[in-house]
């Protein structure tokens, strides 16, 4: 391959030799090159380089502990529990992972299935079903859906207003006995008086 009257065989730190039409080109993303050489080096598995992106060192880091890092030329993606926004203009937010708070973490799916060896879903990063994967960090309801607590449930016949209410209010009840109660002396003489009410109510009392 010839350049001019010189044979290009390598390029400069952060490029590599592209074959076809005998110029050098930036390293493929997840990739890097020291210099001197025709072909960027890509990263193997349990680390990843944003090299030449973001202004990094030409070298491999180690996956961060949230993430699952396959090599070659995939940046790392969020495990469960962990959110990460993919933006091909933006790498450098693929080593920024999120703790997801909704739903205990449960609203972020792995957004990698390793047995596959490929993304978990068409459009990373994943989230469960019935959570909006265009929010952030999962936290919205997908549409079609609502969320009882935490929860998402489709809206529909089945879920409606008067079962949500009936939710709350039974988890306002488990709270008020469970929590409230230890908290306060005065709720928790007062539900003990109701308790004694609902056991005198009861008595077949026989009046003179």
């Amino acid at each position: 391959i010839y350049s001019g009257v010189s044979l290009v065989t390598k390029c400069d730190e952060g490029y590599e030799l592209n074959e076809e039409d005998a110029t050098c080109t930036v390293c493929p993303v997840n990739t890097y090159s020291s210099g001197g050489t025709s072909k960027c080096d890509q990263c193997e598995e349990g680390y990843y380089t944003l090299y030449n992106r973001t202004g990094e060192t030409a070298n491999c880091r180690v996956c961060p502990e949230e993430a699952y890092c396959p090599g070659g030329y995939d940046l790392p993606y969020n495990v469960e529990g962990y959110w990460c926004e993919f933006n091909e203009n933006r790498p450098e937010f693929r080593k920024k992972m999120m703790e997801c708070v909704v739903h205990a973490g449960k609203s972020c799916l792995s957004s990698y299935d390793r047995s596959k060896d490929k993304a978990s879903c068409s459009s990373p990063p994943c989230c469960a079903h019935g959570y909006d994967p265009d929010s952030r960090a999962c936290s919205k309801p997908e549409e079609g859906f609502m969320f009882i607590g935490s929860f998402p449930v489709e809206c529909g016949a089945r879920y409606n207003f008067v079962t949500g209410g009936a939710y709350l209010m039974l988890t306002g009840l488990v709270y008020v006995v469970t929590v409230a109660a230890d908290k306060y002396d005065t709720l928790n003489l007062f539900l003990i008086s109701l308790q004694n009410m609902a056991l005198i109510y009861n008595f077949e009392f026989q009046w003179p």
